[in-house]
């Protein structure tokens, strides 16, 4: 996969300034930047019948893009409210997924997905045998129960650890790598997940043998 022509940063508003400089990188890469709906969700905005016309705008953007990346804080170890409502208003049943089209066949297929985060601990403490245990297991429900499930190709995550506290020379360096990323994210292996073929269709259980 070569360089991506369209890809779709949503930056959650009015967050902290340790993002700014990762908004920017972003832009390293030609693609469109949303602000985030409204992050409560009336359950019709689930259906894609039910939608309004800002919420088309974003869809459009979605099924546009080549790589949707979600830049944000790390919040109560998931994504900030307003970021998750934009997710439950855009990612809209019967556009987004539904009628059997999930996972690896998804409706998404054939895009790619990447979080870009900023944490306020440092990698340690996010680790096997840190107090919050692996940042991959964190970033699980995320990975698999919103992009893979929609059909995204998931890449790893870019993570900028204790970025608050790593003063002006290492935000500088994380600038650079998020750069690096970015311009390699149609190389970048993602992370590996069981196909659908794994499991029965009729009690989404593992086959044996």
């Amino acid at each position: 996969m070569l360089l991506p022509t369209a890809v779709q940063v949503v930056i959650p508003g009015g967050l902290p300034g340790d993002v700014q400089g990762l908004r920017a990188a972003s832009r390293v890469v030609a693609g469109a930047v949303s602000r985030s709906l409204h992050p409560r969700s009336p359950r019709a905005h689930a259906v894609s019948s039910c939608v309004t016309h800002t919420i088309t705008t974003e869809l459009e953007k979605l099924l546009r893009c080549d790589v949707l990346i979600f830049q944000f804080p790390l919040w109560w170890f998931s994504l900030p409210a307003i970021l998750k409502g934009w997710v439950d208003r855009v990612f809209a049943m019967g556009t987004i997924y539904g009628g059997g089209q999930w996972f690896d066949a998804g409706k998404l297929r054939g895009k790619r997905a990447m979080l870009s985060l900023t944490t306020g601990g440092s990698e340690p403490i996010f680790s096997e045998a840190g107090l919050f245990g692996p940042l991959e297991q964190l970033l699980l429900p995320i990975h698999y129960g919103i992009l893979r499930f929609t059909g995204f190709d998931v890449l790893p995550p870019f993570v900028a650890w204790s970025a608050a506290h790593v003063g002006d020379e290492g935000r500088a360096r994380y600038l650079e790598q998020y750069g690096q990323r970015l311009v390699s994210l149609g190389s970048t292996e993602p992370l590996r997940f069981l196909p659908l073929s794994e499991y029965d269709p009729v009690t989404f259980t593992r086959r044996l043998g």
